[in-house]
């Protein structure tokens, strides 16, 4: 069995559906994406904050899988904010 990383560029393909969705379900509220693994999860997701990052949103992906610990979690949630630029004007205006 060959397993590789989340796929994205040409390796992506065929879930356009999928990601219009999570789009339409973004205008109204949160989403939680469950599924076995190695469904391509990781890789819908990548593409979606591609996309949205293209487009001037503030996105965040943690992954969590090893997580065991609410501490660990503040750390994992709290390191990627200190590398992250400023955000000025109206970014936080749909928080």
């Amino acid at each position: 069995m060959l397993q590789s990383g989340p796929a994205v560029g040409r390796d992506f393909f065929d879930r356009e559906e999928k990601i219009e969705e999570i789009f339409r379900s973004l205008k109204r509220n949160n989403i939680l994406l469950i599924s076995p693994r190695r469904y391509g999860k990781t890789s819908v997701m990548k593409e979606v904050i591609r996309r949205l990052s293209e487009r001037g949103d503030l996105c965040l992906f943690l992954d969590i899988m090893y997580v065991d610990a609410p501490e660990q979690f503040l750390i994992e949630l709290a390191t990627p904010q200190l590398s992250m630029k400023p955000v000025q004007g109206e970014a936080f205006s749909n928080l």
